[in-house]
C-alpha cells in the first residue's frame, strides 16, 4: 500500500491540461506544488474537467509506479468551494 503523508490537503489548481490528463495543484500550506494525474480525480463528470483556479482537496501520496515512481503526488483530487478550505 501506498504511504499516506497528508489526509487533508487544500489547493488551488496551478495548470491542467485534459489533452495531457495532467496538472498541478499549489497548495496552501505553501509547500511545493504537487503533481496529480486525471485518474485521480473525484468527479461525477466523466471528463474530470478542473480549471485553472478551482479549489480543491487532496490526499498526498508517494507513486509506486511510472515515470514519477517514489513521488509525491496528489490523490482524490476533488473541486470544493473556497469556504470549505477553512
Amino acid at each position: 500500500m501506498a504511504e499516506m503523508t497528508n489526509e487533508n490537503g487544500f489547493g488551488v489548481v496551478k495548470y491542467y491540461s485534459v489533452r495531457k490528463g495532467y496538472g498541478f495543484i499549489l497548495r496552501n500550506d505553501n509547500n511545493a506544488d504537487c503533481f496529480f494525474h486525471f485518474s485521480n480525480i473525484i468527479s461525477n463528470d466523466p471528463i474530470k474537467a478542473l480549471k485553472q483556479g478551482d479549489y480543491v482537496s487532496f490526499s498526498l501520496e508517494e507513486a509506486k509506479e511510472g515515470k514519477n515512481k517514489g513521488k509525491i503526488q496528489a490523490v482524490k483530487v476533488k473541486k470544493i468551494f473556497p469556504e470549505e478550505t477553512k
